[in-house]
């Protein structure tokens, strides 16, 4: 399997520490978050040359915190586009030729003309990303107030303008059980990538390595011949780096029973 990890779990890290930390463990590559790449002052010229000497493939997660590309507020919009296209640029710096995309919310409730704006601007970030040589890989979101692009149906009418040029994320934490993430897997098309991450009730995004409501050895199990990334998400400050140290121990340790 094709295993990344993402960098926000080790948030307080170097650019050769996220790196490295890849290489050591056998991870094939890392999801780098656009938003800890400013947040954190990451060099990325230490993180291109340390790719370069281990081989470790990098994807971008766009910047999407406090970002809504679909608000009803002009300004919110054009600066939510403007920052996730300096994601797709930073893609294009560091070599990674695909870029995770949230899609965004409604500001007040769903109607045709939050839709419109979403599909607008979602047209737009494709068009740039296709001039940069960057491929969109689109997210299906976690089913709470506000987002609207949350199951197959309601994702096939969000991207119906640049299907043909986006792929899509599944998320495990975002779907409300082991069996809605089996289905949507089969729904969606095409996967290029998945985020795994358990959940405990309205809690998200809890470590594989620990007991929660997902079933991850049964989800590893049908992801093992999908030849697409699997990404371990998740957050973690400190500089101990504990969480990505047992998520890597869970993983290894599942696959010396394959």
């Amino acid at each position: 399997m094709k295993f990344y990890f993402s960098s926000t779990l080790m948030w307080e890290a170097t650019s050769r520490e996220i790196v490295e930390m890849a290489k050591a463990n056998g991870y094939e590559g890392v999801e780098l978050w656009a938003q800890q790449v400013e947040s954190c002052a990451l060099d990325m010229n230490e993180w291109i040359q340390a790719c370069q000497a281990t081989n470790i493939k990098t994807i971008i997660h766009a910047k999407s915190w406090d970002l809504n590309y679909a608000s009803v507020n002009e300004g919110i919009r054009k600066a939510s586009v403007k920052e996730i296209k300096t994601s797709i640029d930073l893609a294009r710096k560091v070599g990674s030729n695909v870029i995770t995309l949230h899609p965004p919310r409604c500001s007040l409730f769903v109607d045709k003309e939050t839709k419109r704006r979403a599909r607008q601007n979602l047209v737009e970030i494709v068009n740039y990303a296709d001039l940069q040589d960057v491929h969109v890989s689109v997210e299906l979101m976690e089913k709470i107030p506000k987002e609207f692009v949350t199951t197959p149906e309601e994702m096939a009418d969000f991207i119906r303008d640049v299907k043909d040029s986006v792929s899509l994320t599944l998320d495990l934490a975002h779907c409300q059980s082991t069996e809605e993430f089996m289905a949507y897997r089969n729904k969606l098309t095409p996967i290029s990538k998945f985020h795994i991450t358990n959940k405990i009730g309205k809690k998200l995004h809890t470590p594989i390595s620990e007991p929660g409501d997902l079933d991850i050895v049964q989800v590893l199990h049908q992801l093992k011949h999908d030849d697409v990334p699997v990404v371990v998400e998740g957050f973690a400050i400190g500089r101990n780096f504990e969480r990505v140290r047992k998520e890597t121990k869970f993983l290894k340790e599942w696959e010396k029973e394959q």
